[in-house]
């Protein structure tokens, strides 16, 4: 009986954890997922969302959530500039590449990914912020290796932390717009942890805080 016992113990101990799952989406709609935000939808706490090389848009590949999971988004290729989110945001109709609000912790990570077009700028509407990315209620992701590119917001730009406090490593900013903060914005209790990033052409102030 002993022996028995020790056996089972032992091969619960090699199984180990549940293995992480990979999903692949790829921007003419196979692989795994039709969309982004589908395949986000299913993952769960450390799988990996793995972008195929190519330009996504489109709704489902836009305005995606992880919805508070430490799942990891990047792309396949490891290389941002391959592997493109275009928001295709607009005045009439903004549309942005993530939104971060539901407490995600920095084992969600966003990696190696371009995001440009996104427009949260409405003129009208005083406060419109991460034309980008938005982080807010408390959460802090991980978002390395990125390009936020062409976005445009009235409060930053390529990514407003609102209430967030993010870990933001080698990224790149460029050419955003905003009335504050064009390539980032910190505001209300943010804590950025920003390293080795670079802010190219940003139209009014890089960075705010």
């Amino acid at each position: 009986m002993r022996g028995y016992i020790a056996l089972s113990v032992l091969a619960i101990l090699l199984a180990g954890p549940g293995r992480a799952d990979i999903f692949v989406v790829e921007d003419d709609g196979t692989g795994d997922f039709p969309t982004i935000q589908e395949a986000l939808s299913a993952a769960q706490d450390g799988d990996v969302v793995e972008l195929a090389d190519g330009e996504f848009f489109g709704d489902g590949n836009r305005d995606l959530d992880c919805l508070g999971k430490a799942i990891t988004v990047r792309s396949q290729s490891g290389n941002p500039g391959s592997c493109i989110i275009d928001c295709e945001g607009t005045y009439a109709n903004p549309h942005r590449g993530f939104v971060f609000q539901h407490g995600e912790g920095p084992g969600t990570v966003l990696e190696a990914i371009t995001i440009q077009g996104g427009c949260e700028g409405i003129p009208e509407i005083p406060y419109n912020a991460g034309g980008g990315i938005y982080c807010g209620n408390q959460s802090g992701p991980t978002i390395r290796h990125c390009i936020l590119r062409h976005n445009i917001a009235v409060i930053g730009g390529g990514m407003c932390c609102d209430d967030a406090s993010p870990l933001v490593e080698n990224c790149l900013f460029l050419e955003n717009e905003a009335e504050s903060g064009a390539g980032l914005a910190a505001c209300f209790s943010s804590f950025p942890e920003i390293h080795a990033c670079t802010f190219v052409r940003n139209d009014h102030y890089g960075v705010f805080g």
